[in-house]
């Protein structure tokens, strides 16, 4: 396959799906300025095709479910995981930058027991766009999340924020 098929190709395929194909291409013999006059012609031939196809590619309907949706899918997947690893505690965790909004701020580094986890009241999802997760705490180890969330909510801390 020379350059100008794989050309074809990579157009082609990146039209139809975010994935590009592993193109192997070998350019022995062919000038560089020749490849590139020859993909310059090929797309000015088929511009509108491939333009078409790219918003195709575009428009396809995204998926109608919410990030609450998604958020609370997720945490349910995690609590399992956690009962099934014998995990006894979780650390809740916003994503700490500045669209947090302020029911996720208050959850964010206090400590609960797996056992007692109920779904939006001391897990996520805690609002509508909710993007918190909840991380294992584990007893004889300090990890670098609950180090974080000690710092977060130390009063200096808030004194800053507010």
């Amino acid at each position: 396959m020379g350059l100008f098929d794989s050309i074809k190709k990579i157009f082609s395929s990146s039209a139809e799906s975010t994935e590009v194909e592993d193109v192997s291409v070998s350019i022995t013999g062919q000038h560089e300025d020749d490849l590139r006059k020859q993909a310059a012609k090929y797309y000015a031939e088929n511009k509108d095709e491939i333009i078409a196809q790219r918003k195709a590619a575009k428009s396809k309907p995204k998926s109608t479910e919410s990030r609450a949706d998604f958020t609370r899918k997720h945490t349910q997947k995690t609590l399992a995981g956690f009962t099934d690893a014998k995990i006894k505690q979780y650390v809740v965790s916003t994503s700490g930058d500045g669209r947090v909004c302020d029911a996720c701020k208050k959850q964010d580094g206090k400590k609960y027991d797996v056992k007692d986890a109920i779904i939006g009241k001391n897990c996520p999802p805690f609002c509508d766009d909710c993007r918190c997760v909840i991380l294992p705490c584990f007893e004889e180890i300090e990890m670098q999340w609950e180090k974080r969330a000690k710092r977060s909510n130390s009063p200096q801390r808030k004194k800053k924020i507010k």
